[in-house]
């Protein structure tokens, strides 16, 4: 009976591979060691998709959306509706669709509160 032979693959910190290679001693024969240069820590890299920064592109209002929103309500006597910042929003060109995710900023960072469905007021240390 004939004994298979496998090639093993193992990444290893430098810290665990004389461990690892002493346990392999007299068990297995040594092929070859080499340097991982794809990652840090031996791990690949993620490659991340380039971020568009849309906001970059508008020389005219370089404001990101929770910026525009949060000076709307403040000239606007302090309280708006969805519809009203979805208009303020088209007349700058940008997405109306983006105004939910401008006010969802504004109550995580409890710069406003909303008293009803659709309805937002500036919070009451709110207008800095």
């Amino acid at each position: 009976m004939t004994t298979r032979l496998f090639d093993v693959t193992i990444r290893a910190s430098a810290k665990r591979l004389p461990v690892i290679l002493q346990t392999l001693d007299g068990e297995a024969e040594l092929v070859g060691v080499r340097p991982c240069d794809d990652g840090v820590n031996g791990r690949p890299r993620r490659r991340r998709r380039p971020v568009s920064h849309a906001d970059a592109d508008r020389p005219d209002d370089p404001r990101r959306g929770d910026q525009i929103a949060f000076d709307f309500l403040k000239t606007s006597g302090g309280q708006v509706t969805t519809e009203q910042l979805q208009a303020e929003f088209g007349r700058l060109g940008r997405s109306p669709k983006s105004v939910s995710p401008a006010m969802s900023l504004l109550k995580k960072q409890r710069k406003i509160v909303s008293p009803g469905k659709g309805r937002y007021a500036l919070a009451a240390k709110g207008g800095k």
